[in-house]
């Protein structure tokens, strides 16, 4: 049966609970309710991960999830407190630790727990809340749950709030804030639906019993000959996004031109950016969704969120609305098989094989009166590359763009994404292109009149006037956007290769497309291999009389 595209879209857009609900209710019946487990609580497949992870990398503060809320005006730290500890006993997922037997993790809950909430006098609030972000989790004994208020003045305090990710999600956060303000106000929560040790049983028994087989066996089928996505590692950085409405806004009419979902759009154009950048026809961009698809899900805290790796291909050349038509229906197929863990899927490849590159769109919680959620600090990003956004209210996205890759490559990917924001919308197919650079924005070196700063600037500003044969090229211009492709970098690190008398690695030039950022990479390998670039660039050639070791300049 083939569903009106307005339909599918209108499904899309719905939330797991509201599925759920939909589906019982086309389906005439109500389904059995998730069982209260019996026996010792069991952990979930997604906690499993985690917990190898954190194994992996003991001490590692990348599953931290941190938060801090701003409250206003005069405040009760004794009630607050109290209201916070009302929580953890309602929530037994926050009185859970997994400490290891045979090399196996079990979940333990403790029978009870307060939570200390120390007060702390700082105005710097931006210090305390990476200080606190940085702080790891011990899984074996806990608590899982920090509880730290800041007291910035006598009407303002921030209450910082910190939790390993194995006992929350994404969804699971505003629960809790509004679970705390309610209670610290004196008002009743809402009626509890089933826990997170239910859910956690009853997943188990499903996977035992082999009812999750056909999902995890679609991704398997998609998902076959779609090779791993290979980065350039590097340190890890991030930098706040902020795309204004009008920025937006043409992307979002291709989308209800495809009765698409706003996502959808979006993992067009990052999967075919990467596509381009990569030069394959099919790229691999993981999403999470919130893995709560039965209603009685809805109001628990807890690990529920599930990654799936979501295929773009570019093979035919398709245009960017083309594209997005395809993209929705991956979206669509693949919301549909959601309940495959991804520790399923990925069985068999490397950690991050269908994970590089991760983008998320999440939903903006409630205002709550009176009370303001400051932006949490990533101490480490959770995968190589990720774009994590959110609807800023005003039609615009606003969020964080994560890297762990080397200098220079990371930074020319969310460019050229937002050069197909800016303007690649009006270039149908041809951005698409691997010999097509994005068409949206101006090179900022040739439109600033960048003029290099040094001597390794010029040098290799003026290789690249004379390779691609053109009168002017500033220090900020990008080799590709100046028509620059494979064949005329290999000639360009060639050249730099001979005037520097220096190994000039050709991913190098690929990767930092700036004449700017390539200096600095170039003045990098000369230190690592003890030689001043600075001067042999300044010299114009290798000999030996114009060379000066770094160790001589030290005396």
């Amino acid at each position: 049966m083939t569903l009106d595209p307005r339909v599918e879209a209108a499904y899309a857009a719905l939330t797991p609970g509201q599925r759920a609900r939909l589906s019982l209710a086309l389906a005439g019946s109500v389904a059995a309710a998730i069982p209260a487990h019996t026996g010792p609580p069991v952990v979930s497949s997604g906690q499993l991960r985690l917990w190898f992870l954190d194994q992996l990398r003991p001490g590692s503060a990348a599953y931290v999830v941190p938060l801090a809320l701003r409250l206003d005006g005069p405040l009760d730290h004794a009630a607050l407190s109290a209201a916070l500890d009302a929580v953890v006993a309602r929530h037994e997922i926050l009185r859970t630790t997994y400490p290891a037997r045979d090399g196996r993790p079990f979940a333990r809950v403790a029978p009870a727990l307060s939570v200390s909430m120390p007060v702390v006098e700082t105005s710097d609030v931006a210090r305390a809340l990476r200080a606190e972000a940085s702080r790891p989790f011990d899984l074996a004994t806990g608590p899982l749950l920090r509880a730290t208020l800041l007291r910035v003045a006598p009407d303002e305090h921030v209450l910082l709030l910190s939790q390993h990710h194995i006992v929350t999600d994404g969804w699971s956060l505003p629960l809790l804030v509004g679970e705390l303000i309610d209670r610290y106000r004196g008002v009743a929560p809402a009626a509890a639906g089933a826990s997170y040790a239910d859910y956690a049983a009853w997943q188990r028994d499903r996977l035992d019993r082999g009812d999750l087989d056909g999902h995890v066996g679609f991704w398997r089928d998609r998902l076959r000959d779609v090779p791993a996505l290979t980065l350039p590692p590097g340190p890890g950085a991030g930098t706040e996004i902020s795309w204004p409405a009008d920025l937006v806004a043409p992307l979002r009419e291709l989308a209800r031109a495809e009765r698409a979902t706003l996502f959808m759009a979006l993992l067009a154009v990052v999967g075919a950016v990467l596509a381009r950048a990569t030069g394959r026809s099919e790229v691999v961009v993981g999403t999470t969704v919130a893995g709560r698809s039965r209603p009685e899900l809805e109001g628990t805290l807890g690990f529920f969120v599930n990654t799936l790796p979501m295929p773009v291909s570019v093979a035919g050349d398709p245009t960017l609305r083309e594209l997005i038509g395809q993209v929705r229906r991956t979206v669509l197929d693949g919301l549909a098989h959601a309940d495959a863990p991804y520790e399923r899927i990925a069985a068999g490849r490397a950690r991050t094989a269908l994970t590089s590159v991760l983008l998320t769109l999440r939903d903006t919680p409630p205002a709550i009166p009176g009370v303001t959620v400051l932006p949490a600090p990533v101490v480490e990003p959770k995968a190589p590359l990720g774009w994590e956004l959110s609807e800023d209210g005003t039609g615009g996205l606003t969020g964080r763009f994560e890297h762990a890759l080397r200098p220079g490559v990371a930074e020319r990917l969310e460019r050229e994404v937002r050069a197909v924001l800016a303007g690649g919308l009006r270039t149908g197919a041809a951005w698409l292109a691997a010999d097509q650079p994005p068409t949206g924005e101006p090179s900022s070196g040739s439109a600033a009149g960048e003029l290099p700063r040094d001597a390794v600037e010029a040098l290799v500003v003026r290789i690249w006037a004379e390779i691609l044969q053109t009168p002017s090229v500033g220090a900020l211009d990008d080799f590709f956007d100046l028509g620059g492709h494979s064949l005329l970098a290999t000639q360009a690190a060639a050249r730099l290769q001979e005037a520097l008398g220096l190994p000039v690695p050709l991913d190098g030039l690929l990767g930092l497309a700036t004449a700017r950022d390539l200096a600095g990479y170039l003045r990098d390998l000369g230190a690592a291999a003890g030689l001043d670039v600075e001067a042999r660039a300044a010299s114009g050639g290798p000999p030996i009389a114009t060379v000066r070791r770094l160790e001589r300049r030290a005396r």
